[in-house]
C-alpha cells in the first residue's frame, strides 16, 4: 500500500498522509481519555 503510494501525484500523497496523522491523533486521544477515566 505504501509502496504504491510512490506512484500517485504529491497530492494524493499528501491527502492519505493527513487521513494517517487524524488517525493516530484519534486513537492517542481515545487512549489517553480511558487512562484519565480509569484512573480517576
Amino acid at each position: 500500500m505504501f509502496f504504491q503510494c510512490w506512484r500517485l501525484d504529491p497530492i494524493l500523497q499528501f491527502e492519505q498522509f493527513l487521513s494517517l496523522l487524524l488517525i493516530i491523533y484519534f486513537a492517542i486521544k481515545d487512549i489517553v481519555i480511558n487512562a484519565v477515566y480509569r484512573n480517576r
